[in-house]
């Protein structure tokens, strides 16, 4: 859309988990991140 108005379009690097949440899914897919490095301190600690 933002094309059609003549704006240029820019990729910006970010972490790969920056996920936006819309659906349900989503959702879950943000709690699974969430659990992974929640689990990840403990061991690593």
């Amino acid at each position: 859309m933002m094309r059609a108005y003549g704006h240029s379009l820019h990729l910006v690097d970010g972490p790969e988990e920056n996920i936006k949440i819309t659906t349900p899914g989503d959702f879950f897919a943000m709690r699974a991140i969430l659990d992974a490095r929640e689990n990840e301190q403990i061991y690593v600690s």
